[in-house]
């Protein structure tokens, strides 16, 4: 028998940390095993703290014995939901319905007919925890996750749960929903679609729930992933996941959770939208309030083998902040050169331009001397003179200008002129 007590007995105020062999945490899902299926309650176990007070005693479990005992737990029992009217039966009723899913095991002849049932405990609140005599039950029981139960003639739906522990089971009870912590890996590339999901239960947690990441189904959109998490893994969770390529580089994927700040105004993480560093905050055009710096997003991207993390994101941001700030509030509007590099500062209309070619109008009748007329340009004169040119015309192009008259003022000027040979040409 290993000695699981021996450091409680030399040291009993120590507060170092065990660590357990591969043989003791066998030996203690052994004893776990007994204690809710035989009702042996162990004893001699090492603690980490114990304590007397004036009107109490308190003691501190080891660490690694309590996470064996929570492992245990999660693998072989699980959280009943008794849904609408299946809450108002009786405590009797309800320890009935759930050994009937356990009497199929036995009836089949899977679970010897010498191993003791399972342990049922009411939970309150139309919930209770059962304890399944074997993993393999448990398992079965989470995986039908939801049940119709004919009783005298009255269906009741019964959902099974992964085992809750005491924070979790009073968050259920007061929102009425399982806590979950979610995740959500962004932009993951194509070759690490794969381990992806290896890599966030080894590291983070078991993964309750992976959502789907195809949008259509003809057309599938790899990217961004969403995990459910167990609770605990929330203790676990970081802001970059990174995964090495070998002889290649490293990848580092943003990752993204519930405890993630998030703004509604511009709609980004890492911040909210009642921080003073937030990109749409509206500011007046003579604030001089100096705004907080951005936080700086985790970096996400490829970095080469041999090569350091590059400073990305919103820093380019933040530096074009800061030295808006440093020139001062009226020069918010800087003034822009052309491509050589010449400023347009102070240039006035065609200054320092070339002079370019103005077509003038003659209005003098044309002798045809001139070697630039075009030949064709008596014609168009003649044609002018026809279009009458009296008051009476500019009131009537006035008021189309106004709104008076159903055509418009281009249709108007274009009216007497004749569809002729004349015209064309002109």
């Amino acid at each position: 028998m290993p000695n699981l007590h021996g450091l409680a007995q030399n040291h009993p105020n120590t507060t170092s940390t065990r660590v357990y062999t591969l043989e003791e945490k066998v030996y203690i899902r052994e004893l776990l095993d007994a204690c809710f299926h035989d009702s042996l309650l162990p004893t001699g176990l090492c603690i980490e703290k114990a304590e007397l007070g004036e009107d109490f005693a308190r003691l501190d479990l080891d660490k690694d014995f309590a996470d064996q005992q929570t492992e245990w737990l999660r693998e072989h029992a699980v959280t009943i939901v008794f849904n609408e009217e299946a809450g108002n039966l009786s405590n009797k009723i309800k320890k009935q319905l759930v050994l009937v899913f356990e009497n199929s095991w036995y009836d089949s002849g899977e679970v010897d007919l010498d191993t003791k049932r399972g342990r049922y405990q009411n939970e309150g609140k139309n919930l209770a925890t059962y304890v399944a005599s074997t993993s393999e039950i448990a398992e079965w029981l989470r995986q039908e996750h939801s049940v119709e139960i004919e009783l005298n003639g009255k269906s009741y739906g019964v959902s099974f749960l992964p085992w809750m522990d005491l924070a979790e089971m009073k968050f259920y009870k007061t929102t009425g929903k399982p806590k979950i912590f979610w995740i959500r890996c962004v932009h993951v590339p194509l070759q690490l679609m794969a381990p992806l999901q290896i890599a966030v239960e080894l590291i983070f947690g078991k993964v309750v729930k992976r959502h789907p990441f195809e949008e259509y189904e003809d057309e599938p959109e790899l990217g961004t992933v969403r995990f459910d998490l167990e609770p605990m893994a929330e203790l676990r969770v970081k802001s970059r996941l990174i995964v090495g390529i070998p002889r290649k580089g490293e990848y580092h994927v943003k990752v993204i959770s519930a405890a993630t700040p998030w703004c509604r105004k511009c709609r980004m993480n890492y911040h909210k939208e009642t921080d003073n560093c937030c990109l749409a905050a509206e500011i007046g055009l003579f604030d001089t309030t100096v705004r907080d710096p951005l936080p700086t997003p985790p970096f996400l991207g490829f970095v080469p083998l041999g090569q350091d993390v590059p400073a990305r994101g919103q820093n380019r941001f933040q530096n074009k902040r800061r030295r808006n700030e440093a020139s001062g509030p009226n020069t918010a509007t800087s003034i822009s050169g052309n491509k050589k590099g010449n400023s347009s500062k102070g240039r006035l209309k065609g200054e320092n331009k070339p002079d370019s070619k103005k077509s003038t109008t003659s209005t003098s009748q044309p002798s045809g001397e001139h070697k630039d007329v075009n030949p064709k340009a008596d014609d168009a004169v003649k044609l002018c003179e026809k279009i009458p040119s009296s008051k009476s015309s500019e009131n009537r192009d006035t008021k189309m200008y106004k709104g008076e008259g159903d055509e418009s003022p281009v249709n108007k000027v274009n009216l007497d002129v004749e569809d002729t040979e004349d015209a064309a040409a002109f």
